[in-house]
Formats: C-alpha cells, sequence, structure tokens
C-alpha cells in the first residue's frame, strides 16, 4: 500500500489535514468563545413570552382595578357628548314628528275645504224639490 506523502506547503497555502476540515478550537478548546453566554433558542424564548406574558397581565389588572383619573376624567367626557347627542336627536325626531303632523293637518284641512265647496256647489246648482 501507499503511504501519504506529506508536502511541504508554500507559506502562502495552508496544508490540509483532518484538523484542517473541521474549524479550528479555540486555546479553551471551544469551537467559539462566548458561547455559553447566549441563551438556549428555547430559554430565550421562554423568556420573551414570560415577559410578554407578565406585561399583558400587569395591564389587565391595572384595567380590572379603579379607573385612573385620566380615565374617570374621559368617560365624563364620553358621557357629556353621548347625552349631547342623544337630545339633538331627540329634537330632531321632534322636529320631523312636527312637520310630519302639520302636513297631515294641512292635507284634512285641503280635504274637507273641497268636500264642502262640493256640497256647496250641489246645493247651488240643483234646484230644491222639496215642495
Amino acid at each position: 500500500m501507499m503511504e501519504a506523502q506529506e508536502v511541504q506547503p508554500s507559506k502562502d497555502e495552508v496544508p490540509v489535514t483532518q484538523s484542517n476540515s473541521q474549524p479550528a478550537a479555540g486555546p479553551s478548546g471551544k469551537k467559539r468563545p462566548g458561547q455559553e453566554k447566549r441563551p438556549e433558542p428555547a430559554k430565550k424564548s421562554r423568556s420573551l413570552f414570560s415577559q410578554i406574558y407578565g406585561t399583558l397581565k400587569k395591564a389587565n389588572e391595572e384595567n380590572d382595578s379603579e379607573p385612573t383619573e385620566a380615565v374617570r376624567k374621559r368617560r365624563e367626557i364620553d358621557a357629556r357628548i353621548y347625552g349631547k347627542i342623544n337630545r339633538d336627536v331627540n329634537l330632531v325626531r321632534r322636529q320631523e314628528e312636527a312637520k310630519r303632523d302639520r302636513h297631515s293637518a294641512l292635507r284634512k284641512e285641503e280635504e274637507l275645504a273641497i268636500k264642502d265647496d262640493v256640497m256647496k256647489f250641489r246645493q247651488n246648482c240643483f234646484p230644491r224639490l222639496a215642495g
């Protein structure tokens, strides 16, 4: 069998051996320094989830507790605005009803006036047959 002959590489070339095909380890024997500082992906996900969950839980507790001064003022303003809107809507509704009532009253008066004119016309045109 043939034995592997070592060839002296030039200064620019790096010799290819088994150790060169894999990444070189640092002086402490670890592949990457600082890798121990990085959290595991599962731990990182859990920590992000716990932070978000904590924030949402805190916000929910604040909503359940007594309202702050700003929230109370906002609710008062909303109540005043809704009251004003309701008054305006009721006013417009009453005005429309009054307008409809006036139109129906005028229409009835016109019908009565027409019937009265017809009766007067009949009385004047036809002689009285009583006799």
